[in-house]
Parts: structure tokens; sequence; C-alpha cells
């Protein structure tokens, strides 16, 4: 050919390098609720990600009640409600946003400086989704992946077919790491 143009784009399980990822194990379901909390309650915006429409809509109802401003976003939700939370996250007056699989494509908020998969996907492309949610636009931004002990296995088989390598580490909402995420 001649004047040959060639064009390129990412490969579907490509990273942003400006992420930084992390694997927070936890022994128990009531640490697990302490470090989200713990997580949850910095000052910059934060997206916590839910398997089910119903946690999601109950852990951003608690960490309102406790303090720190939060929506929900997910699928039954309507229309205007939707809207409405996405606009209260998108302006800093609800920090945490708390949501399901349906915000992981085709939200964009700017400075999300924290994705949670508070509970971790079930395959590796909505894990990638979720956690582009953050690193944006040339800015950086930290992953962190909350496991269980049942949910160690597949979580590292996840983020194998990710394409992501991290050492997990054993964390409470006292750590050092937690608090490095958490900032003021």
């Amino acid at each position: 050919l001649t004047d040959q143009v060639t064009h390129s784009v990412d490969e579907v399980n490509s990273h942003v390098e400006a992420m930084t990822h992390s694997v927070f194990e936890v022994d128990g379901v009531e640490a697990k609720k302490k470090l989200v909390q713990q997580l949850a309650s910095g000052t910059g915006r934060r997206s916590l990600f839910m398997r089910t429409k119903h946690q999601a809509r109950k852990l951003a109802k608690q960490l309102t009640e406790s303090g720190v401003p939060s929506v929900d976003l997910h699928g039954n939700l309507s229309q205007p409600a939707r809207d409405r939370n996405l606009a209260a996250f998108s302006s800093g007056s609800a920090r945490v946003l708390v949501a399901t699989d349906i915000a992981a494509r085709g939200v964009h908020v700017d400075g999300v400086e924290l994705v949670v998969h508070v509970d971790p996907p079930m395959e590796h492309k909505a894990y990638l989704h979720r956690s582009g949610r953050t690193a944006r636009a040339g800015s950086d931004g930290d992953v962190v992946t909350v496991v269980l002990p049942e949910q160690r296995r597949d979580t590292q088989h996840l983020l194998r077919k990710a394409g992501i390598s991290v050492r997990p580490q054993e964390v409470t909402a006292e750590s050092a790491q937690a608090q490095a995420l958490v900032g003021d």
C-alpha cells in the first residue's frame, strides 16, 4: 500500500500505569466492614463496588449515617434518581459512590482517587472496567480489592486473567496500608 496508516487501541486487558492495585485480605466479615468504613472515610472521591443492588443501597445508607456522605447507583433506581445521585457525587456533596457494575462502564467523574472492590467481581473484564473509574485523564489513582479467606483463590485467578500482578496483604482498618489510602 502507498501512504498506509496504522491505528491501534489498547488491548482489552491493558491497565493504566498511574493506577496502583492492592489486595487487602481480611480475616472475616466484621474486619471487612471496618476496613471498608475506614477506606470510605477519606476526604477525596471514592467509588465502592458491590455485587448486588441491595448491598449497594445498604452500604451507602450506613456510610451516610456514620458521617460519610454517600450515594448509591444501581439498576433499581429510576433515571432521575440515578442522575441526582451521580450529580451529588460529581459536585462533591457526596464523597462516596457505592455502585454495582452498572457504574463500571460509561460513568465518568473527574478526581476519583480510590476504587474499592468491596465485593470482588465475577470476571476480569468487570475488574478492569470498575478499576478504570480512577486514574483517568492523566491522574493517578488507587484500586483496592477486599478479600475474605474464602475469596482468595478466585481473586488470584481473576487478577491473573486481568494481567494484574499484586501480592496480597493482610490488612485491618488500623493498618498503615489502609491509613495511607484514607489520607486526611
